[in-house]
């Protein structure tokens, strides 16, 4: 299962798709544990032959009712 969450990040990160890339925390095993600062959203958009940059926000909970759940979101005006 693990494998398969993962996987469905990286494909709604786009790392799948050509042009496409990720960015994630130096450091940690995969995306679904990465934390970058908000702030630099607008350092990479200034970036040359940067067209357009998504922030994903993601969060997981566990309750005793709901054992797995994850949230995920972009700013909906975001490119994707």
């Amino acid at each position: 299962m693990t494998t398969g969450v993962i996987e469905q990040l990286n494909t709604l990160a786009g790392s799948g798709e050509p042009g496409q890339i990720s960015l994630m925390q130096a450091k940690v095993a995969d995306l679904s544990l990465s934390t970058l600062d908000e702030r630099m959203v607008n350092q990479i958009r200034a970036m040359p032959g940067v067209k357009s940059v998504s922030p994903m926000l993601l969060g997981f909970e566990m309750t005793p009712e709901m054992p797995f759940l994850m949230i995920g979101g972009w700013i909906p005006t975001a490119a994707r």
